[in-house]
């Protein structure tokens, strides 16, 4: 192929399409009109002497040689982008920036919070977007997407983020929690009293299911919450019984009216890793948000506090 006849706004337009396997999806990413998109699409055909996307059913699917393009496309595009918007120093007095960082409301409480009063005082110019952990969110961080990505080390296989940077920055452990004026004496977690209470459980917690099983804690459940962060909220005027991150519980034993409970099984810890892509590496703007979000981890032994 001659490379003088690519057109980098051409190689924009087959990343959104690649992404997106979708004409009208991919132009709005880009803010084109379909026609203008589709006129881009024609040109790549062209181009790869490939129809890159074909017709099933009501839907678009990439061709054999379009899958082999996703990766390629977008590390290339990426390395541009990165050399295009790279600055050689970064003042946080007086620099604009804006990072995005994916991380879930648990680490969002604990993390992220005090990042976000920590740069605000020390880089008044800089902000901080926060999206949500969702399944594509190792994708975005793997492609560049987004500046850092704060995810729970089971959602990240030995084969997945080759291409990125990572340090531990959260661990935790689970302990039991209960409203203040619960009637259960004593500040233990026995399995008595996780099968002799109704039990609130965290939706998206199947491995800490899995290893109650294992643990043969026999539970009753009555309740089901969709995060760990609501669950000290849902216990107050309850007799139910949870397990939460101990360092989430002690942040919201007030706020909730929680008490804790020490287990008298072994429970799990729960370690969460900031990642990034390598690119960024010597990036002065992003090594300095790494370093502040490394001077917040919590990464110590958490200690129990009763409330």
């Amino acid at each position: 192929m001659d490379l003088g006849r690519v057109d980098l706004n051409l190689l924009v337009v087959l990343d959104a399409l690649l992404r997106e396997k979708n004409v009208t999806r991919a132009g709005e990413r880009l803010r084109l009109s379909q026609s203008a998109t589709s006129t881009a699409l024609g040109r790549l055909r062209k181009l790869f002497n490939d129809p890159l996307l074909v017709r099933n059913g009501r839907s678009l699917q990439l061709t054999p040689r379009a899958v082999a393009l996703v990766e390629p496309v977008a590390a290339a595009l990426a390395i541009i982008d990165h050399a295009i918007s790279s600055r050689p120093d970064f003042d946080p007095a007086t620099d604009e920036r804006v990072f995005t960082i994916a991380a879930s409301d648990y680490v969002t409480v604990l993390l992220v919070r005090r990042l976000i009063a920590q740069v605000g005082e020390r880089a008044p110019k800089v902000r901080i977007n926060v999206r949500p952990v969702t399944e594509t969110s190792v994708d975005a961080v793997e492609r560049d997407e987004i500046d850092l990505a704060i995810l729970p080390d089971e959602l990240v296989g030995p084969d997945r983020l080759l291409a990125c940077s990572r340090t531990p920055v959260i661990s935790d452990r689970l302990v039991g929690v209960i409203s203040r004026d619960h009637p259960e004496p004593g500040d233990r977690l026995t399995r008595e009293v996780l099968a002799s209470r109704p039990y609130l459980m965290c939706v998206h917690e199947d491995r800490l299911e899995e290893e109650l099983d294992r643990l043969d804690a026999k539970r009753s459940v009555e309740a089901v919450a969709s995060t760990f962060v609501a669950m000290p909220f849902m216990l107050r005027g309850t007799q139910l019984v949870a397990l939460v991150p101990e360092r989430l519980a002690a942040e919201l034993a007030d706020a909730a009216d929680i008490r804790l409970l020490e287990p008298d099984f072994p429970l799990r810890s729960l370690c969460k890793t900031m990642f990034w892509h390598a690119l960024r590496d010597s990036d002065p703007a992003h090594r300095w948000l790494r370093d502040q979000v490394r001077e917040l981890s919590l990464t110590g032994s958490p200690i129990v506090r009763s409330a």
